[in-house]
């Protein structure tokens, strides 16, 4: 790993004041040195701006980027930020997790790893996560285990288009990455699935099974940690309309990605179901 290479974290914030200095300081422990982060806020009215404003005073590797009042969401407020900075690597922050603090390092020697083996693409490295309740007591000690993720198994873009395996906060990646990405139209579900997918349909995915990150569970979690178990599965067919309506949300995902028929989707996500439980 060479100390050159420059990371720019991007965190988007609202109404974080509650958690929002421990991730932070977490991020001002990290062994890696070289990065910066850049925060916009999406229309707070607690005292996040305060915050925000303390630690762009007192750090220069902190900015505060000027995003004016309008809320836009997660999701865009995001790519915003992303398409407004330049580093040689990127890495999305929420406002309410802490990072342990080899985060950064072991996550920057694995994408150069990547990268060497497979130069000028695209790539994405993620980790697990320790799932932890409001108070960082731990609930579980692998994210993927809880909630039965396969990331082996969703590296593509079929089974991509079923289920987002990084975790947006646990990502780092390239340029390459980045160009692919840019710029994300509506339809897309998220963020982190939308730099995902284009980077599988051009590059490489690729993993951390150490978790580098405490995954903070609360009640204004926008995507939380749920425990997948064989209720899980029984209560969607029990409330199948309304599985069948999510489904159906992603379908214009789908065209703009040419990913292609339904009876493709569907047998993806059978296939899918299939192999977490197994």
């Amino acid at each position: 790993m060479t100390s050159e290479s420059s990371v720019a974290i991007v965190m988007a914030t609202y109404n974080g004041e509650k958690y929002l200095k421990n991730q932070i300081e977490s991020i001002l422990k990290q062994t890696y040195l070289n990065w910066t982060l850049y925060i916009g806020d999406d229309g707070s009215t607690d005292s996040t701006k305060t915050i925000i404003d303390y630690y762009a005073i007192n750090y220069t590797n902190i900015v505060k980027v000027d995003t004016g009042t309008q809320n836009l969401g997660a999701k865009r407020r995001f790519m915003t930020l992303l398409e407004s900075v330049q580093a040689d690597y990127y890495m999305f922050s929420d406002q309410d997790d802490v990072w342990l603090e080899n985060k950064i390092e072991i996550s920057l020697n694995k994408i150069k790893s990547e990268e060497t083996a497979n130069p000028n693409r695209p790539v994405v490295v993620h980790t697990d996560l320790i799932v932890t309740d409001e108070n960082l007591n731990h609930i579980h000690e692998s994210f993927w285990k809880r909630s039965k993720i396969k990331p082996d198994v969703l590296n593509n873009v079929n089974y991509l288009g079923v289920f987002n395996c990084a975790t947006g906060c646990t990502m780092i990646f390239n340029n390459h990455a980045k160009n692919v990405s840019l710029p994300m139209p509506d339809v897309a579900p998220m963020h982190d699935w939308w730099v995902t997918i284009n980077t599988a349909k051009n590059g490489i995915i690729a993993t951390i099974e150490t978790p580098t990150i405490l995954y903070r569970q609360h009640l204004s979690n926008v995507v939380g940690a749920r425990e997948i178990s064989s209720m899980y599965f029984i209560k969607k067919l029990i409330h199948i309309f309304s599985t069948l309506k999510g489904h159906q949300e992603l379908f214009p995902f789908h065209k703009f990605i040419n990913y292609g028929p339904v009876t493709k989707y569907y047998y993806y996500k059978v296939l899918y179901t299939i192999k977490r439980n197994f």
